[in-house]
């Protein structure tokens, strides 16, 4: 398939080409089976990646005594933990107050 053919699809399909990437990632795991939730997901993720790469390379170079040289691929398994956590953490405060906010003491 061609480019422009994969942006014909998405578009037909109001989806973006991160959230056809995430989708299809995503129903090739766990998700095979969750289809709704496979596209939620997606989705959240495309949101969260959309723009990101610009937003890094500005944070690599504000960052003093580091340029985007001292980048390098195996990097990305750290940054991925520390998103990880970040998320975890985050969305564990989420459903914490959101149990509150219901009147249930989840602590």
């Amino acid at each position: 398939m061609r480019m422009d053919e994969g942006k014909a699809i998405c578009a037909a399909l109001g989806i973006s080409q991160w959230e056809a990437a995430f989708g299809c990632e995503l129903l090739e795991g766990e998700l095979n089976d969750r289809p709704e939730e496979a596209g939620n997901l997606a989705a959240f993720m495309a949101t969260l990646f959309a723009g990101l790469a610009p937003r890094l390379a500005t944070a690599v170079v504000s960052i003093s005594g580091l340029d985007l040289s001292d980048v390098k691929p195996e990097h990305g398994h750290q940054i991925q933990d520390l998103v990880l956590d970040g998320f975890e953490k985050g969305y564990e405060d989420l459903v914490r107050r959101k149990g509150l906010r219901l009147g249930r003491n989840e602590e």
